[in-house]
């Protein structure tokens, strides 16, 4: 098996055998929190209240709210305030139960809301903003974590997503406004990634939400939507700040239209499919990839494109069998045969690497699988500094545009793993 594809394969791998379970195949992704309205616990009275701030720079003249129903809007029955200076905000009539559930959305408005970082200019794009249940400070950083949660992570998972992401160790629920005004570097360099995350956000919001509410996807769908996918540019925005505080010249308008041309594939045409796409993403669970490789083995299918050649088209399946014998059947698209054809291993990579016997041959047949407590995989190669261990995540990808999947990951996508029920 090529080392360039062989982990790729399995992580995203197309199981075309029987998966089971059940048919339901679309989810909007539930929140962390219950979003309950409703009394529970000792503290069942509607005296206690919630203040917070709310920042891209402090925002005033928003809505905030407690998201009951995980809606991703301030619905009239639901218990809100508007933000004043330093974007602070309380709100007050809560039960306890509804402060320790209700995630809390900030609503920028249009034309209303001024983002101090620009004194007394009202913002000309709406957007929204998130944090966990309880929380103290709301922001586009924020608003990355409860993402996660929604995803089905713990909020100590999402908080490490997002922290291993910035490249940071500082606490994502501090007020980054005033801990920079207070002379904290990193917290200054916080409040410009947020500022760049925020211009992301209201960008793609106001050019997608019109196309979005005729298509009948909802608010919510399409919001996880846009914060799942500068989730995934954070890394490069993190890099173009840094870029840009050396140079002394920073514009967070700039840098977030440079990385939207460049690295966010969001548009009218391709909407419905990004949100089905991620629909099914939200609702992935761990794959046993242990169990599947020893019982109908893993078939998978990879492609890979560049400018100078004809995209690259694979399938094959690999299986532990009984006797502890492997099955490792690889096709390869043959342009000038017009079909696939059975990858000849001998024709493979013959470059030479060092190992720590010294230099040789690269020799990428796998000769066992191991599998592990954790249901990854580790596949033992011939020469063992390719060894490579697999885990995946498992994803019902019926009725979603495969090929856009592969447009959007390259086939470089690890940990993801497609399967189809039939």
């Amino acid at each position: 098996m090529n080392t360039q594809r062989s982990l790729m394969a399995i992580a995203i791998a197309l199981s075309l055998a029987a998966c089971g379970g059940d048919d339901d195949s679309s989810s909007s992704g539930s929140s962390g929190s219950s979003g309950s309205s409703g009394s529970s616990g000792s503290d069942s009275s509607s005296s206690n209240s919630l203040t917070a701030r709310a920042a891209d720079g402090y925002l005033i003249g928003a809505n905030a709210c407690l998201d009951l129903n995980n809606d991703k809007q301030c619905g009239a029955d639901e218990p809100s305030a508007v933000t004043g200076e330093d974007g602070e905000f309380t709100i007050t009539g809560l039960t306890q139960a509804q402060i320790d559930q209700g995630v809390i959305l900030i609503e920028i408005i249009k034309n209303q809301t001024i983002d101090d970082d620009n004194p007394g200019v009202p913002l000309t794009k709406a957007y929204t903003l998130t944090a966990p249940p309880g929380s103290d400070f709301i922001s586009p950083i924020t608003t990355l974590v409860q993402n996660e949660i929604e995803k089905g992570s713990t909020a100590e998972e999402a908080t490490a997503t997002v922290k291993a992401k910035l490249g940071t160790d500082l606490d994502l629920t501090e007020d980054y406004v005033a801990a920079g005004e207070a002379g904290d570097e990193e917290f200054q360099s916080l409040h410009k990634i947020a500022q760049v995350t925020a211009s992301i956000l209201a960008d793609n919001t106001d050019a997608l939400e019109s196309a979005a509410s005729g298509a009948g996807i909802s608010v919510d769908q399409l919001t996880s939507l846009i914060v799942e996918e500068v989730l995934n540019v954070l890394e490069t925005i993190v890099e173009q700040v840094a870029a840009n505080e050396d140079n002394g010249d920073f514009d967070p308008s700039q840098i977030a239209n440079d990385i939207d041309d460049d690295m966010i594939d969001l548009d009218v045409d391709n909407l419905e499919d990004k949100v089905e796409e991620n629909e099914a993403a939200q609702s992935a669970v761990e794959g046993d990839l242990g169990a599947l490789v020893a019982s109908d083995g893993i078939n998978w299918f990879w492609s890979e494109s560049s400018d100078a050649a004809p995209r690259t088209l694979e399938y094959g399946k690999l299986k532990l069998n009984d006797d502890d014998s492997l099955t490792d059947t690889e096709y390869e698209f043959d342009y000038s045969e017009g079909e696939f054809v059975e990858f000849d291993s001998s024709q493979g990579n013959r470059q030479v690497i060092l190992t720590s016997a010294g230099w040789a041959l690269e020799d990428d047949t796998i000769e066992s699988i191991t599998i592990n407590e954790d249901n990854s995989i580790e596949l033992v190669m011939a020469t063992p500094e390719l060894n490579e261990t697999g885990s995946a995540t498992q994803v019902d990808v019926s009725g979603l545009n495969v090929a856009a999947v592969l447009a959007k990951t390259g086939g470089m996508v690890l940990g993801l793993m497609l399967y189809h029920k039939i």
